[in-house]
């Protein structure tokens, strides 16, 4: 049965960094109602006790590889974790926004800051809503900044 648990943990974690909406990840392994729910709490465990063990191992191949150190892609697997977006919504992470507005802004097609900064305004607001929106204008860099 640890096995089994192990497996649908590690289905969950990969679900939570592809981008998966938190009410699907939750629906579709909860098994009833009553035992076996997993809820937000239980994904942010996975992944905080993921990140914990990956940063130890990390540290041993950074010893056992020296001249192969793959902690680049390690560092980009850990911040996947914490946030829970897919690897091309990286470089999103540099604007201030929450999880579900990184993926709707992904679903709508814009990659990395430069593609947000020049999308249309009537991008953002499906994305993010008016008021949202209006709020990310403020973090917009300035002319010669992009």
């Amino acid at each position: 049965m640890e096995f089994y648990g192990r497996c649908k943990r590690a289905a969950v974690l990969h679900d939570w960094i592809s981008g998966r909406r938190l009410e699907e990840i939750e629906a579709d392994f909860t098994t009833n109602a009553f035992a076996g729910r997993i809820e937000y709490g239980d994904i942010r465990r996975f992944t905080d006790l993921t990140r914990f063990h990956l940063q130890s191992a990390s540290n041993i191949l950074a010893v056992l590889l020296l001249d192969k150190n793959p902690q680049a892609d390690l560092d980009i697997l850990l911040t996947r974790l914490e946030i829970g977006i897919p690897a091309e919504g990286i470089d999103l992470l540099k604007v201030p926004l929450t999880r579900g507005e990184y993926l709707n802004i992904l679903r709508s097609g814009v990659r990395n800051v430069a593609e947000l900064w020049s999308a249309s305004p009537d991008l953002l607001v499906g994305s993010l809503g008016k008021e949202r929106a209006a709020q990310l204008e403020r973090f917009r860099p300035k002319a010669k900044e992009q």
